[in-house]
């Protein structure tokens, strides 16, 4: 018995600190409160605390909340969703060339640790963009190509690769994909005829771009893109107007 509490003495030491140390290497509680979290339905949410293991909580139970113990200090709190496909390399998520991007939702915040007990709340914000286009008969299919297939965990930055998806026919003259966050504007997209050429490639990123899309928003807007097709066989471009948009629409 006398041994034991000598033990439980000596823990209580290791994991605690006086008032008169230094109290930068003692323990802090973190509460990490995932309620809020709004990641995709039924989707695994990763979660990284800085100085711990990343952890993948299964969507079909995710906690109201985790409790975990870390060092005193400033500790980068990350989490992410809707990463079905995508490959997790030195912190960077990235779509595999030929893909399309899942619906990626993701946060990271630096969450001081300086008391005995800290609280985070979680928030996904949206890391991808769905490009819907409406065309007529003639537009066998598209596929979008861009320069930038991926986001890091660490500062939701985009990630430089290439990406080239094609776009799935949602209804009839309705074609949709998605795309991870994208570094700038250059993305593109390669109309399909009907023999399966490429008949046009248009600049779908400066079409955004000139239309008011915010790519470095911090919660993504979706777009529409309508394709008229001309006598000689191109298409002109309506941009249409989004969640957040400018309230433009800009014919192309």
């Amino acid at each position: 018995m006398k041994r034991a509490i000598i033990l439980a003495l000596s823990l209580l030491a290791v994991f605690s600190c006086s008032i008169k140390e230094d109290r930068a290497g003692c323990p802090c509680s973190l509460t990490v409160v995932l309620v809020e979290a709004g990641g995709p339905d039924g989707e695994d949410l990763v979660l990284g605390i800085s100085g711990l293991p990343d952890e993948r909580l299964s969507g079909a139970r995710i906690p109201e909340r985790v409790e975990r113990t870390v060092l005193k200090g400033v500790h980068k709190v990350t989490a992410f969703s809707g990463d079905e496909g995508m490959i997790l390399s030195d912190g960077v998520l990235s779509v595999p060339y030929g893909e399309a991007c899942g619906p990626l939702m993701a946060r990271s915040e630096s969450i001081e640790c300086l008391k005995d007990e800290a609280v985070d709340t979680v928030r996904l914000r949206k890391q991808h963009i769905v490009l819907t286009f409406r065309a007529d008969a003639s537009c066998a299919g598209i596929v979008v190509r861009s320069q930038w297939n991926g986001l890091s965990v660490k500062d939701l930055q985009p990630a430089a690769g290439r990406c080239r998806a094609r776009a799935s026919r949602t209804a009839p003259g309705e074609f949709k994909v998605l795309l991870p966050r994208q570094g700038d504007a250059s993305m593109v997209a390669d109309i399909l005829g009907g023999d399966g050429a490429v008949a046009q490639t248009l600049e779908v990123g400066a079409m955004l771009e000139k239309a008011g899309y915010d790519f470095a928003a911090p919660s993504l807007d979706d777009a529409i893109i309508c394709l008229d097709p001309a006598p000689d066989g191109t298409f002109s471009v309506t941009v249409e107007e989004w969640e957040n948009s400018p309230g433009k629409e800009l014919n192309i």
